[in-house]
Protein backbone atom coordinates (compact mmCIF):
# COMPACT_ATOMS: atom_id res chain seq x y z
CA UNK A 1 0.00 0.00 0.00
CA UNK A 2 2.72 2.56 0.75
CA UNK A 3 4.48 1.51 -2.43
CA UNK A 4 1.16 2.45 -4.58
CA UNK A 5 0.82 5.60 -2.78
CA UNK A 6 4.40 6.69 -3.06
CA UNK A 7 3.98 6.30 -6.66
CA UNK A 8 1.16 8.10 -7.35
CA UNK A 9 2.85 10.65 -5.72
CA UNK A 10 5.32 10.62 -7.91
CA UNK A 11 3.01 10.39 -10.98
CA UNK A 12 0.91 13.38 -9.59
CA UNK A 13 3.60 15.59 -9.38
CA UNK A 14 4.80 15.45 -13.16
CA UNK A 15 2.09 17.21 -14.68
CA UNK A 16 3.77 20.25 -13.05
CA UNK A 17 7.82 18.76 -13.49
CA UNK A 18 6.78 18.82 -17.00
CA UNK A 19 5.59 22.07 -17.13
CA UNK A 20 8.72 23.50 -14.70
CA UNK A 21 11.94 21.55 -16.59
CA UNK A 22 12.92 21.12 -20.17
CA UNK A 23 13.49 18.18 -22.09
CA UNK A 24 17.13 18.95 -21.25
CA UNK A 25 16.86 18.85 -17.59
CA UNK A 26 15.11 15.44 -17.96
CA UNK A 27 18.03 14.26 -20.17
CA UNK A 28 20.26 15.01 -17.98
CA UNK A 29 18.58 13.36 -15.26
CA UNK A 30 18.73 10.31 -17.39
CA UNK A 31 22.11 10.44 -18.09
CA UNK A 32 22.71 10.66 -14.16
CA UNK A 33 20.91 7.61 -13.39
CA UNK A 34 22.74 5.65 -15.86
CA UNK A 35 25.21 6.29 -14.37
CA UNK A 36 24.00 5.80 -10.80
CA UNK A 37 22.27 2.59 -11.11
CA UNK A 38 25.71 0.76 -12.08
CA UNK A 39 27.42 2.45 -9.44
CA UNK A 40 24.88 1.62 -6.35
CA UNK A 41 24.90 -2.08 -7.35
CA UNK A 42 28.97 -1.65 -6.94
CA UNK A 43 28.61 -0.25 -3.75
CA UNK A 44 27.45 -2.58 -1.76
CA UNK A 45 28.83 -5.65 -3.70
CA UNK A 46 24.95 -6.42 -2.75
CA UNK A 47 26.10 -7.58 1.21
CA UNK A 48 22.13 -5.91 2.02
CA UNK A 49 20.42 -9.56 -0.06
CA UNK A 50 22.11 -11.31 2.69
CA UNK A 51 20.42 -9.56 5.16
CA UNK A 52 16.96 -11.21 4.93
CA UNK A 53 19.00 -14.49 5.72
CA UNK A 54 20.28 -13.57 8.97
CA UNK A 55 19.95 -15.71 12.24
CA UNK A 56 19.38 -12.98 14.50
CA UNK A 57 18.87 -9.04 14.88
CA UNK A 58 22.44 -9.02 15.84
CA UNK A 59 23.28 -10.30 13.14
CA UNK A 60 21.03 -8.80 11.01
CA UNK A 61 22.39 -5.40 12.17
CA UNK A 62 25.82 -6.57 11.14
CA UNK A 63 25.29 -7.23 7.82
CA UNK A 64 23.39 -4.13 7.87
CA UNK A 65 26.63 -2.24 9.09
CA UNK A 66 28.74 -4.08 6.67
CA UNK A 67 26.46 -2.74 3.34
CA UNK A 68 26.50 0.78 4.37
CA UNK A 69 30.63 0.56 5.26
CA UNK A 70 31.10 -0.79 1.92
CA UNK A 71 29.40 1.84 0.46
CA UNK A 72 30.75 4.37 2.05
CA UNK A 73 34.14 3.88 1.49
CA UNK A 74 33.37 3.20 -2.30
CA UNK A 75 31.34 6.45 -2.66
CA UNK A 76 34.91 8.26 -1.53
CA UNK A 77 36.41 6.37 -3.84
CA UNK A 78 34.40 7.57 -6.57
CA UNK A 79 35.15 11.05 -5.54
CA UNK A 80 38.57 10.49 -5.48
CA UNK A 81 38.86 8.72 -8.89
CA UNK A 82 36.60 12.16 -10.51
CA UNK A 83 39.48 13.85 -8.87
CA UNK A 84 42.28 12.36 -10.56
CA UNK A 85 39.84 12.65 -13.65
CA UNK A 86 39.45 16.06 -13.68
CA UNK A 87 43.77 17.04 -12.78
CA UNK A 88 44.24 14.30 -15.98
CA UNK A 89 42.38 16.88 -18.26
CA UNK A 90 39.54 15.38 -18.71
CA UNK A 91 36.05 17.07 -18.52
CA UNK A 92 32.60 15.73 -18.43
CA UNK A 93 29.02 17.28 -17.46
CA UNK A 94 29.51 19.10 -13.64
CA UNK A 95 25.97 17.56 -12.76
CA UNK A 96 28.64 14.29 -12.08
CA UNK A 97 30.19 15.63 -9.15
CA UNK A 98 26.81 14.80 -7.67
CA UNK A 99 27.48 10.91 -8.38
CA UNK A 100 28.92 9.79 -5.54
CA UNK A 101 26.40 11.64 -3.02
CA UNK A 102 23.83 10.26 -5.17
CA UNK A 103 25.56 6.75 -5.40
CA UNK A 104 25.93 6.93 -1.10
CA UNK A 105 22.01 8.08 -0.04
CA UNK A 106 20.67 5.69 -2.67
CA UNK A 107 22.56 2.55 -1.55
CA UNK A 108 21.90 3.19 2.04
CA UNK A 109 18.28 3.80 0.81
CA UNK A 110 18.08 0.07 -0.26
CA UNK A 111 20.07 -1.19 2.78
CA UNK A 112 17.49 0.01 5.43
CA UNK A 113 14.70 -1.02 2.61
CA UNK A 114 15.83 -4.79 3.40
CA UNK A 115 16.64 -3.95 7.13
CA UNK A 116 13.53 -2.51 8.09
CA UNK A 117 11.79 -6.01 6.27
CA UNK A 118 13.80 -8.32 8.18
CA UNK A 119 13.71 -6.83 11.52
CA UNK A 120 9.57 -6.38 10.69
CA UNK A 121 9.75 -2.17 11.18
CA UNK A 122 6.66 -2.56 7.86
CA UNK A 123 5.12 0.64 9.18
CA UNK A 124 8.50 2.16 9.28
CA UNK A 125 9.82 0.96 5.72
CA UNK A 126 5.62 2.18 4.43
CA UNK A 127 6.25 5.47 5.85
CA UNK A 128 9.63 5.82 4.57
CA UNK A 129 8.71 5.17 1.25
CA UNK A 130 6.23 7.63 0.91
CA UNK A 131 8.07 10.44 2.70
CA UNK A 132 10.94 9.78 0.28
CA UNK A 133 8.79 10.15 -3.01
CA UNK A 134 6.80 13.28 -0.87
CA UNK A 135 10.56 15.18 -0.41
CA UNK A 136 11.66 14.43 -4.03
CA UNK A 137 8.83 15.63 -5.66
CA UNK A 138 8.35 18.71 -3.51
CA UNK A 139 11.88 19.72 -3.63
CA UNK A 140 11.62 19.29 -7.36
CA UNK A 141 9.14 21.10 -7.62
CA UNK A 142 10.45 24.23 -5.17
CA UNK A 143 13.54 24.29 -6.84
CA UNK A 144 11.95 24.57 -10.28
CA UNK A 145 9.55 27.00 -9.52
CA UNK A 146 11.72 29.43 -7.40
CA UNK A 147 15.08 28.93 -8.32
CA UNK A 148 15.20 27.09 -11.58
CA UNK A 149 17.98 25.00 -12.18
CA UNK A 150 18.69 22.55 -15.20
CA UNK A 151 19.94 20.16 -12.13
CA UNK A 152 16.78 20.61 -10.24
CA UNK A 153 15.80 17.22 -11.25
CA UNK A 154 18.80 15.53 -10.06
CA UNK A 155 19.39 17.75 -6.72
CA UNK A 156 15.89 17.09 -5.60
CA UNK A 157 16.78 13.39 -6.13
CA UNK A 158 19.21 13.38 -3.71
CA UNK A 159 17.52 15.26 -1.40
CA UNK A 160 14.63 13.46 -1.22
CA UNK A 161 16.91 10.45 -0.87
CA UNK A 162 18.96 12.22 2.19
CA UNK A 163 15.46 12.88 3.88
CA UNK A 164 13.92 9.70 3.36
CA UNK A 165 17.81 8.04 4.78
CA UNK A 166 17.75 10.36 7.86
CA UNK A 167 13.93 9.29 8.62
CA UNK A 168 14.80 5.87 8.60
CA UNK A 169 17.89 6.09 10.46
CA UNK A 170 16.90 7.88 13.23
CA UNK A 171 13.77 6.22 14.02
CA UNK A 172 14.42 2.39 13.59
CA UNK A 173 14.80 0.63 16.64
CA UNK A 174 18.49 -0.92 15.14
CA UNK A 175 20.41 2.69 15.94
CA UNK A 176 23.69 2.91 13.27
CA UNK A 177 26.99 2.59 15.29
CA UNK A 178 29.17 4.99 13.71
CA UNK A 179 32.38 4.05 15.24
CA UNK A 180 32.39 0.54 13.72
CA UNK A 181 30.57 1.99 10.32
CA UNK A 182 33.36 4.12 9.95
CA UNK A 183 36.21 1.73 10.87
CA UNK A 184 37.72 -0.27 7.53
CA UNK A 185 38.67 -3.79 9.91
CA UNK A 186 34.78 -3.77 10.76
CA UNK A 187 34.21 -4.86 7.17
CA UNK A 188 37.37 -6.62 5.97
CA UNK A 189 36.61 -9.88 8.78
CA UNK A 190 33.16 -10.61 7.28
CA UNK A 191 33.62 -9.82 3.85
CA UNK A 192 34.43 -13.89 3.20
CA UNK A 193 30.64 -14.86 4.72
CA UNK A 194 29.52 -12.95 1.46
CA UNK A 195 31.06 -14.44 -1.31
CA UNK A 196 28.36 -15.43 -3.23
CA UNK A 197 26.46 -12.28 -2.66
CA UNK A 198 29.70 -10.78 -4.32
CA UNK A 199 30.24 -13.46 -7.00
CA UNK A 200 27.11 -14.15 -8.57
CA UNK A 201 24.22 -11.41 -6.89
CA UNK A 202 26.02 -8.70 -8.25
CA UNK A 203 27.14 -9.00 -12.05
CA UNK A 204 23.28 -10.34 -12.18
CA UNK A 205 22.50 -6.65 -10.79
CA UNK A 206 24.52 -5.42 -12.59
CA UNK A 207 23.34 -6.84 -15.98
CA UNK A 208 20.27 -5.68 -15.36
CA UNK A 209 20.70 -2.17 -14.86
CA UNK A 210 23.09 -1.88 -17.20
CA UNK A 211 20.40 -3.53 -20.21
CA UNK A 212 18.81 0.51 -19.54
CA UNK A 213 21.71 2.26 -19.15
CA UNK A 214 23.68 1.31 -22.51
CA UNK A 215 20.50 2.52 -24.24
CA UNK A 216 20.81 6.02 -22.48
CA UNK A 217 24.81 6.32 -23.43
CA UNK A 218 23.64 5.10 -26.62
CA UNK A 219 21.32 8.20 -27.22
Amino acid sequence: GATAIAQVVSYCAIPLLTRLFSVEDYATLALFFSWLLPLVVLSTLRIEFSIPDAGSDSECSLRRDIALNVSFYFSIGVLLIMFLITLLGCKFHNVFWLLPLGVLVTAWSQVYNFYTTRIGEYRLNGYNRIVGNLSISLISIAIGYFFYNGYGLVVGFILGQIISVLMVVVFSKGKLSWRDLLGVRFAYPHISGFRKYIIYNTPTGLIEVMQLSIIVFVL
